[in-house]
């Protein structure tokens, strides 16, 4: 009766996955300029947007959607027409676009051979846009708040690649704390009542967040009879997840 009880040290690591089919952040589409749809999986796993265009880069040379550099003299390797890039400058993302030309550029080739029988594509007869669409929670990763397909249109008649900057900052992680709740809690000062302290992620992923609070919180507990102690794991928006490492380390003071 009148027990009460707080955190004196926690310990666990940044685990939990960016981009997975839990979120529902995982997918995008690419439309390629001879109306091909390509409906794309992101495996689940914590990204930079380095990462996330490094995996489009694999996607699109896995269709062969790209030409390819025979000049010695070329630096770029491989000619991608599709790209993500963070702007750390300005805070933002960006989505870049190149037209495809009507005529292979001096240099460059088709990815294997230049007959359409093994490429499944040919330079169009003028130059297009390929596409990308996002869905509307990937949509608020990149920092886009209405746009969602780009180009809205494969028209390149005027022969001009096109950067979207985000209309704000992206959301890389939509996590950003964990919340540990306790049976035994009577938090009278959260919507959710049995909350029993808050972890900000202060280390990167995969790093060891060592919590120490400047100040004891002292939190109620229910009056009861107990027989066990059971501690859950939250995001902050109290969305329940299991930690990829599941060790935790926690000292209470009762």
């Amino acid at each position: 009766r009148n027990a009460k009880i707080s955190v004196k040290n926690c310990a666990i690591h940044n685990s939990s996955y960016n981009i997975s089919a839990d979120l529902g952040n995982n997918t995008f589409s690419i439309i390629w300029i001879n109306s091909e749809r390509l409906d794309v999986t992101i495996p689940d796993g914590y990204y930079s947007f380095d990462d996330l265009n490094s995996y489009l880069q694999y996607v699109m040379t896995s269709k062969k959607w790209y030409i390819r550099n025979t000049s010695s003299s070329n630096p770029v390797q491989s000619q991608f027409f599709i790209s993500f890039k963070a702007n750390f400058i300005r805070y933002t993302t960006e989505i870049g676009i190149l037209y495809v030309p009507d005529t292979m550029p001096t240099g460059f080739a088709y990815p294997v051979t230049e007959t359409n029988e093994v490429l499944g594509w040919t330079l169009p007869t003028v130059p297009k846009y390929p596409q990308i669409i996002l869905p509307p929670k990937l949509m608020k990763l990149f920092g886009f708040k209405t746009m969602s397909t780009f180009p809205s249109n494969t028209d390149a008649s005027a022969k001009q690649n096109i950067t979207y900057v985000s209309d704000t900052y992206p959301v890389l992680n939509d996590t950003f704390s964990y919340v540990l709740c306790c049976n035994m809690v009577n938090n009278t000062y959260s919507a959710q009542s049995d909350a029993l302290h808050m972890i900000p992620l202060t280390s990167q992923y995969g790093g060891l967040i060592d919590n120490n609070p400047a100040t004891t919180n002292w939190l109620s507990i229910y009056e009861s009879q107990y027989t066990d102690l059971q501690i859950r794991l939250y995001n902050q928006d109290f969305k329940a997840f299991i930690p990829l490492d599941p060790e935790l380390s926690l000292t209470l003071i009762i």
